[in-house]
């Protein structure tokens, strides 16, 4: 159709061509067949050249896109470099949150370092919440918080939906805002009702399918936090996770050095350990501490009559309660070999660690077991050693108890003696 009318304009601008140039007489006649033959090339040229344009015109198509492709390219690198000095700041931040990690041997120490070093990263939290989980008693505890307002309270000490949602789903959760999230009743979530934090970021704590606890995030202002913060407090904690883990598991071995596995009261290297330590620290503040030292009676009897099973639960019922009774800052029990037991009590005066001997030995005397329906009873004599200076190794305090402890096995048993001297 294109050809037609381009074979018929020509035609006609040809005739008219013609005609004017035969009218005026100016041009010569060769000039106008030149032109006639001119145009007649032209026009039967025109479909080589109507293709020659086209694939020109494809060609430059091509080359568009191709400049479009790398310009997308080009803008998706100035992205990764725009990009890059926050991921090397991030990874920074893991690093040397990692390295603080390693270096942490107590619970207690990773209990106060996560919140502070997750607000190093998240500079906009208004609070970072940190709940352990206790496995025995299913529940979770507030053991640590940030909180940018201190005039702002957390109430939930024990979490609330949010954190139960993470610890049961072990994932870690996004909301922008708690106020519109439908998967959360706003009225339940005290985050939202007492603080006004809309945003929440939470992540589990979690390790070889070990849950240890979660850590929250709040902030007041919608849409806060974003994927890449929620993949960097899983992160987190995760290496708290794993932190967690190998100080649990050093307490662990810990305690199988140094405590009885029968009883759970610590073991004579490390009560030994104590003692030197007071003794040093009365050379220097003159603080008195004794000792107690507590033996069953008639023991072997028990084994002969009831057996030593009913022997192991004798023990247990008596180093239980020598562990109650004494169990206050700084003093420590343990079993000292066989059915003999040690107390270290610190703070004391004679009249103040002779009642604390008595109170056990009269605790011993009102209880009993039951043995294959057998009501088994028992009783323990004591010797108690005040240390006032005058001994200087942990053998000679242990001698000076023993000595007491003698005088009351000897004085027919059921008794408390105290050192002379």
């Amino acid at each position: 159709m294109f050809r037609k009318w381009v074979i018929s304009t020509s035609f006609l601008f040809l005739i008219s061509t013609i005609l004017f140039l035969y009218l005026n007489h100016k041009i010569t006649l060769w000039l106008t067949l030149l032109l006639c033959v001119f145009l007649a090339f032209s026009v039967f040229n025109f479909r080589r050249y109507n293709n020659y344009f086209r694939s020109l015109l494809l060609e430059t198509e091509k080359l568009q896109e191709k400049i479009n492709l790398a310009q997308a390219q080009i803008e998706k690198y100035k992205q990764h470099i725009a990009y890059f000095p926050k991921r090397v700041k991030r990874i920074n931040f893991i690093s040397a949150l990692l390295e603080g990690f390693m270096k942490i041997t107590r619970p207690q120490e990773l209990y106060s370092l996560l919140p502070e070093k997750t607000h190093l990263f998240f500079k906009t939290a208004d609070i970072i919440a940190f709940f352990i989980f206790n496995r025995k008693e299913y529940s979770l505890e507030l053991i640590n918080s940030f909180k940018k307002d201190s005039q702002q309270i957390i109430k939930e000490k024990n979490g609330d939906i949010i954190d139960w949602w993470v610890l049961k789903h072990g994932q870690t959760l996004l909301i922008d805002d708690i106020g519109n999230d439908f998967r959360f009743d706003p009225n339940k979530c005290l985050s939202f009702q007492d603080r006004k934090n809309r945003s929440i970021l939470a992540s589990p704590l979690v390790v070889k399918n070990n849950l240890y606890g979660v850590i929250r995030i709040e902030a007041k202002r919608t849409h806060r936090f974003n994927l890449e913060d929620a993949r960097i407090l899983r992160t987190i904690a995760e290496l708290a996770a794993i932190s967690l883990d190998k100080t649990y598991l050093f307490e662990k071995t810990e305690k199988i050095a140094i405590q009885d596995s029968l009883t759970k009261l610590f073991l004579r290297n490390y009560f030994k350990q104590r003692i030197e330590e007071e003794i040093l620290r009365y050379k220097k503040s003159k603080r008195c501490f004794g000792i107690i030292m507590a033996d069953i009676d008639d023991f072997k009897k028990i084994n002969d009559t009831y057996g030593h099973p009913a022997g192991d639960l004798v023990l247990k019922k008596v180093a239980g309660i020598i562990n109650k009774i004494t169990a206050d800052s700084g003093n420590i029990s343990c079993r000292f070999g066989g059915e003999e037991f040690v107390s270290l009590v610190v703070n004391t005066d004679e009249n103040g660690i002779f009642q604390l001997a008595q109170l056990i030995k009269n605790t011993v005397e009102q209880k009993e077991i039951s043995f294959r329906r057998r009501k088994v009873n028992f009783t323990i004599s004591a010797g108690i050693a005040l240390y006032r200076g005058k001994e200087n190794t942990f053998e000679e305090i242990i001698a000076s108890a023993d000595k007491a402890l003698y005088r009351a096995k000897k004085g027919g048993k059921n008794k408390v003696c105290i050192a002379q001297g």
